[in-house]
């Protein structure tokens, strides 16, 4: 596997991904319809503008896999495509982020964790940061003095 900066010929796969991802990783907790409204909520050019405007990152294992969106100290996004889930992917490529995170001068990382990845992140060593959001996300951090 390689990590590499997206460009924009990655956005229709990238795109692909966090459909496919947030369909099948929703969690047993969120139905049908709400998992369908959350893979179909952000506007038609939210990852072409993630490419433009914010640092992401790919994962490739012949084709792309993964991918990370970087917001200055925050991690706004993070996608694995599902056949893929469970094999190291989403670590890895969340240890580029917090070092990219880290090298741009930020002592800490943030993000806000859906309800189906929120023990992800928690055991990577985030912690909580605040109250649940009413979009029911919870805000995390991770000081990134060891990374």
């Amino acid at each position: 596997m390689q990590i590499r900066r997206a460009t924009m010929a990655d956005e229709t796969a990238l795109k692909q991904i966090r459909r496919d991802s947030i369909l099948a990783l929703a969690g047993p907790d969120v139905s049908s319809e709400e998992a369908e409204a959350w893979a179909t909520r952000p506007a038609a050019d939210r990852v072409a503008r993630a490419i433009r405007e914010h640092e992401v990152w790919v994962a490739v294992d012949d084709v792309e896999i993964g991918w990370i969106e970087i917001e200055e100290d925050r991690v706004a996004g993070l996608y694995v495509a599902p056949s893929f889930g469970k094999r190291g992917v989403g670590s890895e490529l969340m240890f580029h982020a917090e070092t990219e995170i880290r090298c741009a001068g930020h002592a800490a990382a943030r993000l806000e964790a859906s309800r189906n990845a929120l023990s992800f992140y928690l055991d990577r060593g985030y912690v909580h940061a605040g109250a649940q959001l009413p979009d029911t996300s919870w805000p995390l951090g991770k000081s990134l003095a060891d990374v």
